[in-house]
Protein backbone atom coordinates (compact mmCIF):
# COMPACT_ATOMS: atom_id res chain seq x y z
CA UNK A 1 0.00 0.00 0.00
CA UNK A 2 1.57 3.02 -1.01
CA UNK A 3 -0.17 5.93 0.54
CA UNK A 4 -1.37 4.74 3.97
CA UNK A 5 -4.15 6.62 5.01
CA UNK A 6 -7.22 5.68 7.90
CA UNK A 7 -9.33 6.01 4.90
CA UNK A 8 -7.66 3.32 2.62
CA UNK A 9 -7.01 0.95 5.43
CA UNK A 10 -10.92 1.66 6.52
CA UNK A 11 -11.89 0.70 3.22
CA UNK A 12 -9.70 -2.64 3.12
CA UNK A 13 -10.28 -3.92 6.70
CA UNK A 14 -14.14 -3.68 5.46
CA UNK A 15 -13.89 -5.62 2.59
CA UNK A 16 -11.63 -8.56 4.29
CA UNK A 17 -14.62 -8.63 7.02
CA UNK A 18 -17.08 -8.52 4.29
CA UNK A 19 -15.45 -11.90 3.12
CA UNK A 20 -14.64 -13.73 6.38
CA UNK A 21 -11.48 -13.16 6.33
CA UNK A 22 -11.44 -11.69 9.80
CA UNK A 23 -7.25 -12.68 10.70
CA UNK A 24 -6.92 -10.57 7.36
CA UNK A 25 -8.79 -7.75 8.77
CA UNK A 26 -6.87 -7.89 11.99
CA UNK A 27 -3.70 -7.85 10.08
CA UNK A 28 -4.23 -4.54 8.43
CA UNK A 29 -5.73 -3.21 11.94
CA UNK A 30 -2.29 -3.92 13.60
CA UNK A 31 -0.32 -2.26 10.49
CA UNK A 32 -2.40 0.43 10.67
CA UNK A 33 -1.76 1.12 14.88
CA UNK A 34 1.60 0.85 13.66
CA UNK A 35 1.68 3.38 11.37
CA UNK A 36 0.41 5.19 14.23
CA UNK A 37 -3.11 6.23 12.41
CA UNK A 38 -6.22 6.49 14.74
CA UNK A 39 -8.95 3.69 15.38
CA UNK A 40 -12.34 4.48 14.59
CA UNK A 41 -15.61 2.80 14.14
CA UNK A 42 -14.93 2.62 10.37
CA UNK A 43 -11.77 0.24 11.53
CA UNK A 44 -13.28 -1.49 14.59
CA UNK A 45 -16.97 -2.03 13.55
CA UNK A 46 -16.76 -4.03 10.11
CA UNK A 47 -14.68 -6.35 12.59
CA UNK A 48 -16.59 -6.59 15.22
CA UNK A 49 -20.06 -6.95 13.65
CA UNK A 50 -18.78 -10.13 11.20
CA UNK A 51 -20.03 -13.40 12.71
CA UNK A 52 -16.36 -14.85 12.39
CA UNK A 53 -14.76 -13.50 14.83
CA UNK A 54 -13.81 -15.29 17.62
CA UNK A 55 -13.64 -14.83 21.22
CA UNK A 56 -9.78 -14.60 21.48
CA UNK A 57 -9.72 -12.18 18.76
CA UNK A 58 -12.64 -10.20 20.13
CA UNK A 59 -10.69 -10.15 23.77
CA UNK A 60 -8.05 -8.52 22.15
CA UNK A 61 -9.61 -5.75 20.53
CA UNK A 62 -11.80 -4.93 23.66
CA UNK A 63 -8.61 -3.06 25.67
CA UNK A 64 -7.70 -1.57 22.02
CA UNK A 65 -11.24 0.15 21.73
CA UNK A 66 -10.08 1.31 25.58
CA UNK A 67 -7.11 3.04 24.57
CA UNK A 68 -8.55 4.52 21.47
CA UNK A 69 -10.99 6.41 23.69
CA UNK A 70 -13.91 5.07 21.55
CA UNK A 71 -15.63 3.02 24.71
CA UNK A 72 -17.21 6.52 25.76
CA UNK A 73 -16.46 8.47 22.82
CA UNK A 74 -18.11 6.31 20.02
CA UNK A 75 -21.65 4.88 20.59
CA UNK A 76 -21.01 2.74 17.21
CA UNK A 77 -17.88 0.97 18.01
CA UNK A 78 -18.92 -0.07 21.62
CA UNK A 79 -22.72 -0.96 20.86
CA UNK A 80 -20.98 -3.36 18.29
CA UNK A 81 -18.97 -4.55 21.19
CA UNK A 82 -21.79 -5.38 22.96
CA UNK A 83 -23.80 -7.24 20.32
CA UNK A 84 -20.50 -9.27 19.80
CA UNK A 85 -21.31 -10.37 23.36
CA UNK A 86 -24.89 -10.68 23.21
CA UNK A 87 -24.71 -12.64 19.94
CA UNK A 88 -21.95 -14.91 21.91
CA UNK A 89 -24.33 -15.23 24.88
CA UNK A 90 -21.57 -13.58 27.26
CA UNK A 91 -24.54 -11.72 29.23
CA UNK A 92 -22.27 -10.82 31.83
CA UNK A 93 -19.38 -9.18 29.57
CA UNK A 94 -22.71 -7.40 28.07
CA UNK A 95 -23.90 -6.01 30.77
CA UNK A 96 -20.73 -4.88 32.68
CA UNK A 97 -19.70 -3.03 28.96
CA UNK A 98 -23.36 -1.35 28.89
CA UNK A 99 -23.31 0.02 32.49
CA UNK A 100 -19.81 1.95 31.40
CA UNK A 101 -21.36 3.48 28.15
CA UNK A 102 -22.22 6.89 28.82
CA UNK A 103 -23.61 6.89 25.04
CA UNK A 104 -26.21 4.24 24.16
CA UNK A 105 -28.69 4.40 21.26
CA UNK A 106 -31.12 2.24 20.71
CA UNK A 107 -29.89 -0.31 18.82
CA UNK A 108 -27.66 -0.55 22.06
CA UNK A 109 -30.75 -1.30 24.27
CA UNK A 110 -32.45 -3.54 21.29
CA UNK A 111 -29.48 -5.87 21.92
CA UNK A 112 -29.42 -6.68 25.20
CA UNK A 113 -33.17 -6.89 25.49
CA UNK A 114 -33.06 -9.27 22.83
CA UNK A 115 -30.86 -11.37 23.88
CA UNK A 116 -32.17 -11.55 27.65
CA UNK A 117 -35.79 -12.56 25.86
CA UNK A 118 -33.97 -15.33 23.67
CA UNK A 119 -31.57 -16.81 26.58
CA UNK A 120 -34.68 -17.25 28.62
CA UNK A 121 -33.83 -14.18 31.29
CA UNK A 122 -37.74 -12.97 30.51
CA UNK A 123 -37.71 -10.25 33.42
CA UNK A 124 -34.39 -9.00 32.36
CA UNK A 125 -36.00 -8.26 28.83
CA UNK A 126 -38.66 -6.88 30.69
CA UNK A 127 -36.72 -4.16 32.90
CA UNK A 128 -34.34 -3.21 30.23
CA UNK A 129 -37.07 -2.24 27.91
CA UNK A 130 -39.18 0.00 30.58
CA UNK A 131 -35.51 1.46 31.14
CA UNK A 132 -35.60 2.52 27.27
CA UNK A 133 -38.68 3.63 27.35
CA UNK A 134 -37.41 5.83 30.68
CA UNK A 135 -34.52 6.85 29.16
CA UNK A 136 -36.37 8.92 26.01
CA UNK A 137 -34.70 7.79 23.42
CA UNK A 138 -37.33 6.77 20.21
CA UNK A 139 -38.17 3.08 19.82
CA UNK A 140 -37.83 1.07 16.85
CA UNK A 141 -39.54 -1.70 15.55
CA UNK A 142 -36.47 -4.01 17.26
CA UNK A 143 -37.53 -2.85 20.29
CA UNK A 144 -40.82 -4.18 20.25
CA UNK A 145 -39.94 -7.33 18.28
CA UNK A 146 -37.27 -8.19 21.18
CA UNK A 147 -39.43 -7.82 24.06
CA UNK A 148 -42.16 -9.44 22.28
CA UNK A 149 -40.01 -13.10 21.92
CA UNK A 150 -39.56 -12.59 25.50
CA UNK A 151 -43.21 -13.13 26.55
CA UNK A 152 -44.03 -16.73 26.78
CA UNK A 153 -46.84 -16.78 29.78
CA UNK A 154 -50.43 -16.25 30.64
CA UNK A 155 -48.43 -14.54 33.65
CA UNK A 156 -47.46 -11.64 31.10
CA UNK A 157 -50.59 -11.61 29.70
CA UNK A 158 -51.32 -7.82 31.24
CA UNK A 159 -47.93 -6.43 30.02
CA UNK A 160 -48.81 -7.78 26.90
CA UNK A 161 -51.76 -6.03 26.32
CA UNK A 162 -50.12 -2.78 27.84
CA UNK A 163 -47.43 -3.57 25.23
CA UNK A 164 -50.30 -3.86 22.55
CA UNK A 165 -51.61 -0.85 23.00
CA UNK A 166 -47.89 0.88 22.96
CA UNK A 167 -47.71 -0.42 19.30
CA UNK A 168 -50.64 1.41 18.36
CA UNK A 169 -49.52 4.45 20.25
CA UNK A 170 -46.35 4.27 18.47
CA UNK A 171 -47.58 3.46 14.70
CA UNK A 172 -45.71 0.76 14.78
CA UNK A 173 -48.39 -1.77 14.04
CA UNK A 174 -47.86 -0.59 10.22
CA UNK A 175 -44.71 -2.78 10.67
CA UNK A 176 -45.95 -6.41 9.75
CA UNK A 177 -42.34 -8.13 11.74
CA UNK A 178 -43.84 -6.02 14.94
CA UNK A 179 -47.51 -7.05 14.32
CA UNK A 180 -46.19 -10.82 13.58
CA UNK A 181 -44.38 -10.63 16.93
CA UNK A 182 -47.28 -9.65 18.47
CA UNK A 183 -49.41 -12.48 17.10
CA UNK A 184 -47.12 -15.00 17.99
CA UNK A 185 -47.01 -13.45 21.62
CA UNK A 186 -50.78 -13.71 22.01
CA UNK A 187 -50.56 -17.28 21.28
CA UNK A 188 -47.17 -18.00 23.31
CA UNK A 189 -49.18 -16.61 26.49
CA UNK A 190 -52.58 -19.10 25.70
CA UNK A 191 -54.48 -16.58 24.26
CA UNK A 192 -55.09 -18.16 20.05
CA UNK A 193 -58.38 -16.89 20.09
CA UNK A 194 -57.24 -13.40 20.71
CA UNK A 195 -54.29 -13.74 18.40
CA UNK A 196 -56.73 -15.24 15.46
CA UNK A 197 -58.51 -11.93 15.90
CA UNK A 198 -55.52 -9.65 15.49
CA UNK A 199 -55.34 -11.65 12.42
CA UNK A 200 -58.36 -10.87 10.62
CA UNK A 201 -58.35 -7.12 11.20
CA UNK A 202 -54.77 -7.40 9.91
CA UNK A 203 -54.85 -5.13 6.20
CA UNK A 204 -51.36 -6.89 4.89
CA UNK A 205 -50.20 -10.49 5.91
CA UNK A 206 -47.07 -12.70 5.07
CA UNK A 207 -46.59 -15.96 5.15
CA UNK A 208 -44.71 -15.33 8.78
CA UNK A 209 -48.46 -14.42 9.49
CA UNK A 210 -49.89 -17.27 8.48
CA UNK A 211 -47.44 -19.53 10.01
CA UNK A 212 -47.48 -18.37 12.92
CA UNK A 213 -51.57 -18.75 13.38
CA UNK A 214 -51.22 -22.46 11.27
CA UNK A 215 -48.19 -23.70 14.57
CA UNK A 216 -50.27 -21.85 17.42
CA UNK A 217 -54.13 -23.87 16.33
CA UNK A 218 -51.89 -27.29 15.87
CA UNK A 219 -50.88 -27.11 19.66
CA UNK A 220 -54.16 -25.58 21.08
CA UNK A 221 -57.20 -27.16 21.16
CA UNK A 222 -58.78 -27.16 18.26
CA UNK A 223 -55.95 -28.49 15.63
CA UNK A 224 -58.90 -28.37 13.14
CA UNK A 225 -58.19 -24.53 12.94
CA UNK A 226 -54.66 -25.45 11.43
CA UNK A 227 -55.99 -27.77 8.71
CA UNK A 228 -58.82 -24.95 7.99
CA UNK A 229 -55.80 -22.59 7.54
CA UNK A 230 -53.33 -24.49 6.14
CA UNK A 231 -55.56 -24.76 2.98
CA UNK A 232 -56.81 -21.21 3.03
CA UNK A 233 -53.46 -20.24 2.74
CA UNK A 234 -53.19 -20.76 -1.65
CA UNK A 235 -56.93 -19.29 -1.20
CA UNK A 236 -55.28 -16.28 -0.38
CA UNK A 237 -52.20 -16.10 -2.20
CA UNK A 238 -49.85 -17.35 -0.14
CA UNK A 239 -47.41 -20.66 -0.53
CA UNK A 240 -46.83 -23.12 2.66
CA UNK A 241 -43.21 -23.57 3.30
CA UNK A 242 -41.53 -26.16 5.45
CA UNK A 243 -42.54 -24.47 8.75
CA UNK A 244 -46.61 -24.69 7.33
CA UNK A 245 -46.11 -28.30 6.35
CA UNK A 246 -44.45 -29.12 9.97
CA UNK A 247 -47.33 -27.63 11.98
CA UNK A 248 -50.29 -29.21 9.53
CA UNK A 249 -48.81 -32.34 10.02
CA UNK A 250 -48.80 -32.40 13.32
CA UNK A 251 -52.16 -31.15 13.48
CA UNK A 252 -53.17 -34.23 11.20
CA UNK A 253 -51.66 -36.81 14.11
CA UNK A 254 -53.27 -35.27 16.81
CA UNK A 255 -56.73 -35.32 15.06
CA UNK A 256 -55.44 -39.19 13.99
CA UNK A 257 -56.97 -37.16 10.32
CA UNK A 258 -55.85 -39.97 7.38
CA UNK A 259 -57.09 -38.21 4.62
CA UNK A 260 -55.78 -34.68 5.25
CA UNK A 261 -52.59 -35.92 6.07
CA UNK A 262 -52.05 -37.70 2.75
CA UNK A 263 -53.70 -34.63 1.15
CA UNK A 264 -50.76 -32.37 2.46
CA UNK A 265 -47.77 -35.51 1.81
CA UNK A 266 -49.11 -34.79 -2.23
CA UNK A 267 -48.67 -30.80 -1.50
CA UNK A 268 -45.74 -31.96 0.09
CA UNK A 269 -44.23 -33.66 -2.84
CA UNK A 270 -46.08 -31.26 -5.31
CA UNK A 271 -43.74 -28.33 -3.37
CA UNK A 272 -40.28 -30.46 -3.70
CA UNK A 273 -39.95 -30.40 0.57
CA UNK A 274 -40.81 -34.38 0.80
CA UNK A 275 -36.76 -34.82 1.58
CA UNK A 276 -36.73 -31.52 3.78
CA UNK A 277 -35.98 -32.86 7.90
CA UNK A 278 -38.28 -30.44 8.91
CA UNK A 279 -41.35 -31.77 6.41
CA UNK A 280 -40.15 -35.61 6.30
CA UNK A 281 -39.69 -36.37 10.44
CA UNK A 282 -43.15 -34.88 11.06
CA UNK A 283 -44.65 -37.19 8.02
CA UNK A 284 -43.17 -39.83 9.09
CA UNK A 285 -44.37 -39.71 13.02
CA UNK A 286 -48.03 -39.00 11.38
CA UNK A 287 -48.02 -42.14 9.50
CA UNK A 288 -46.54 -43.73 12.43
CA UNK A 289 -49.86 -42.83 14.10
CA UNK A 290 -52.12 -42.46 11.80
CA UNK A 291 -51.64 -44.74 8.76
CA UNK A 292 -49.48 -47.77 10.11
CA UNK A 293 -46.00 -49.14 10.64
CA UNK A 294 -45.24 -50.93 7.06
CA UNK A 295 -46.03 -47.67 5.24
CA UNK A 296 -44.01 -45.48 8.22
CA UNK A 297 -41.50 -47.98 7.32
CA UNK A 298 -40.92 -47.63 3.31
CA UNK A 299 -41.35 -43.35 3.65
CA UNK A 300 -38.96 -44.05 6.62
CA UNK A 301 -36.17 -45.53 3.82
CA UNK A 302 -37.32 -42.69 1.13
CA UNK A 303 -35.67 -40.51 3.18
CA UNK A 304 -32.02 -39.30 2.72
CA UNK A 305 -31.38 -38.10 6.04
CA UNK A 306 -32.14 -40.25 8.58
CA UNK A 307 -31.73 -37.80 11.97
CA UNK A 308 -32.51 -39.47 15.79
CA UNK A 309 -35.94 -37.91 15.86
CA UNK A 310 -36.89 -39.85 12.25
CA UNK A 311 -35.03 -42.92 14.16
CA UNK A 312 -37.68 -42.36 16.96
CA UNK A 313 -40.54 -42.13 15.12
CA UNK A 314 -40.22 -45.05 13.84
CA UNK A 315 -39.28 -46.83 17.01
CA UNK A 316 -41.99 -45.64 18.48
CA UNK A 317 -44.31 -47.30 15.34
CA UNK A 318 -42.16 -50.80 16.88
CA UNK A 319 -42.89 -50.36 20.49
CA UNK A 320 -46.89 -49.87 19.52
CA UNK A 321 -46.70 -52.73 17.19
CA UNK A 322 -47.51 -56.35 18.50
CA UNK A 323 -43.49 -57.48 19.30
CA UNK A 324 -42.82 -59.68 16.67
CA UNK A 325 -44.07 -57.23 13.79
CA UNK A 326 -42.43 -54.52 15.61
CA UNK A 327 -38.78 -56.70 15.70
CA UNK A 328 -39.78 -58.03 11.80
CA UNK A 329 -39.88 -54.40 10.92
CA UNK A 330 -36.94 -53.39 12.63
CA UNK A 331 -34.87 -55.92 10.91
CA UNK A 332 -36.20 -54.76 7.37
CA UNK A 333 -34.81 -51.15 7.88
CA UNK A 334 -31.12 -50.43 6.20
CA UNK A 335 -28.69 -48.29 7.22
CA UNK A 336 -29.06 -49.03 10.98
CA UNK A 337 -27.15 -47.16 13.57
CA UNK A 338 -25.83 -47.28 17.29
CA UNK A 339 -28.70 -44.68 17.80
CA UNK A 340 -31.22 -47.17 16.37
CA UNK A 341 -30.16 -49.62 18.07
CA UNK A 342 -30.06 -47.42 21.39
CA UNK A 343 -33.76 -46.53 20.80
CA UNK A 344 -35.05 -49.96 19.92
CA UNK A 345 -33.75 -51.43 23.30
CA UNK A 346 -34.99 -48.40 25.23
CA UNK A 347 -38.56 -49.01 23.62
CA UNK A 348 -38.51 -52.55 24.47
CA UNK A 349 -37.50 -51.94 27.96
CA UNK A 350 -40.10 -49.29 28.31
CA UNK A 351 -42.90 -51.60 27.17
CA UNK A 352 -41.96 -54.24 29.10
CA UNK A 353 -39.72 -56.32 27.07
CA UNK A 354 -36.60 -56.71 29.03
CA UNK A 355 -35.24 -59.87 28.09
CA UNK A 356 -35.91 -58.90 24.40
CA UNK A 357 -33.86 -55.59 24.83
CA UNK A 358 -31.57 -57.70 26.40
CA UNK A 359 -31.14 -60.23 23.37
CA UNK A 360 -31.61 -57.16 20.98
CA UNK A 361 -28.22 -55.70 22.96
CA UNK A 362 -26.15 -59.10 22.73
CA UNK A 363 -27.25 -59.19 18.98
CA UNK A 364 -26.17 -55.40 18.44
CA UNK A 365 -22.41 -56.31 19.85
CA UNK A 366 -22.26 -59.07 17.39
CA UNK A 367 -23.09 -57.05 14.64
CA UNK A 368 -19.99 -54.75 15.75
CA UNK A 369 -21.76 -52.05 17.11
CA UNK A 370 -19.85 -51.23 20.81
CA UNK A 371 -22.29 -49.87 23.09
CA UNK A 372 -21.56 -46.17 24.54
CA UNK A 373 -22.91 -44.79 28.18
CA UNK A 374 -26.28 -43.99 26.33
CA UNK A 375 -26.85 -47.40 25.11
CA UNK A 376 -25.49 -49.18 28.34
CA UNK A 377 -28.43 -47.07 30.50
CA UNK A 378 -31.00 -47.66 28.09
CA UNK A 379 -30.50 -51.59 29.15
CA UNK A 380 -29.80 -50.88 32.33
CA UNK A 381 -32.74 -49.48 32.52
CA UNK A 382 -34.46 -52.09 30.35
CA UNK A 383 -33.59 -54.41 33.42
CA UNK A 384 -35.05 -52.25 35.60
CA UNK A 385 -38.45 -52.17 34.14
CA UNK A 386 -38.73 -55.85 34.05
CA UNK A 387 -36.91 -57.03 37.35
CA UNK A 388 -34.29 -58.26 35.84
CA UNK A 389 -31.34 -57.38 38.61
CA UNK A 390 -29.07 -60.67 38.58
CA UNK A 391 -29.05 -60.20 34.43
CA UNK A 392 -28.19 -56.21 34.71
CA UNK A 393 -25.43 -56.94 37.72
CA UNK A 394 -24.34 -59.07 35.82
CA UNK A 395 -24.25 -57.01 32.53
CA UNK A 396 -22.72 -54.36 35.03
CA UNK A 397 -19.88 -55.91 36.25
CA UNK A 398 -18.32 -57.00 32.87
CA UNK A 399 -18.82 -53.50 31.42
CA UNK A 400 -18.06 -51.80 35.03
CA UNK A 401 -14.24 -51.60 33.73
CA UNK A 402 -14.50 -49.67 30.55
CA UNK A 403 -17.12 -47.52 31.65
CA UNK A 404 -17.16 -46.76 35.32
CA UNK A 405 -19.13 -44.29 37.29
CA UNK A 406 -21.31 -42.80 34.32
CA UNK A 407 -23.24 -46.54 35.07
CA UNK A 408 -24.09 -45.97 38.28
CA UNK A 409 -27.45 -44.21 37.77
CA UNK A 410 -29.00 -47.64 36.36
CA UNK A 411 -27.07 -49.50 38.51
CA UNK A 412 -28.85 -47.38 41.59
CA UNK A 413 -32.32 -48.03 39.84
CA UNK A 414 -31.61 -51.49 39.45
CA UNK A 415 -30.67 -52.17 43.01
CA UNK A 416 -34.10 -50.18 43.95
CA UNK A 417 -36.05 -53.31 43.14
CA UNK A 418 -34.19 -56.17 43.86
CA UNK A 419 -32.54 -58.49 46.98
CA UNK A 420 -29.49 -56.35 46.66
CA UNK A 421 -30.89 -53.11 48.04
CA UNK A 422 -28.80 -51.45 51.01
Amino acid sequence: MSHRNPTSFNSLISSKARLGLINDAISLLSRMMASNLDLSSFSLVPILSSPLLSHHHANHLHPLILKAGLLHSDPYTSTALLSFFTRNRRLGDAVKLFDEMPMRTVVTWNSLITCFAQTGFVEDSLYYFRELLRSGIHLSECSFIGVLSALDSSDLLCFLNQLHGLIIKRSMSFFIEVVNSLLNAYCNCGEVQVGEQLFKELLVWDVVSWNTMVTAFAKSEVPNRALDLFFAMPLNGFMANEITFCSALGACTRLNEPLYGKLIHAKAIKCNLIKAPSVGNPLVHFYVICIGLADAQRLFDEMPDKSVILWNSVILGCSLSPLKDALQVFDEIADRSLISWTAMISALGQHGYGREALSQFERMKKLGFRPDRVTLLAVLSACTHEGLVEEGMKLFENMEGTYGATLFLGVIGLLKIGTHQE
